[in-house]
């Protein structure tokens, strides 16, 4: 009978080795999760940032057209809009807006929104003084 198991038997694994396999793939999977959830976060934050700087450089080339900055507001999140001539679109899943305030102070204030930014950090906000940060 040891002789017909060797040669020709049933193969393959125990239970107590499969549950050891899933044991260890559910420790690393509660380890990773976190984390990917925390990169997301950050890339959507980066994103925001970089929508926010190239509205201010758009603004600054239109002021160095018309001597006076623009207001925008892209309603939807990921939608098109232009700034004097030029025209741009938001990052998915930002929400954009910017409030220009006419001479003679000429500023704005650029507030980029995206609900996935995490806690404390789903508005960026900033202004041509360089003053910026989310809240």
């Amino acid at each position: 009978m040891i002789k017909e198991m060797k040669t020709g038997g049933e193969g393959g694994f125990t239970l107590v080795e499969l549950l050891i396999v899933i044991a260890i793939i559910a420790i690393l999977a509660a380890i990773a999760i976190p984390q990917f959830a925390q990169y997301q976060e950050r890339a959507v934050r980066a994103g925001m940032m970089s929508d926010a700087k190239s509205i201010a450089t758009m603004e600054e080339a239109n002021f160095g057209d018309t001597q006076s900055y623009t207001s925008v507001s892209a309603s939807g999140a990921g939608a098109a809009f232009s700034v004097g001539s030029q025209p741009a679109r938001a990052s998915k899943g930002n929400i954009v807006s910017v409030t220009a305030v006419a001479p003679p102070t000429n500023t704005y204030v650029i507030t980029v929104n995206n609900p996935s930014g995490g806690t404390n950090s789903q508005n960026f906000s900033m202004d041509n003084s360089g003053n910026s940060g989310f809240y």
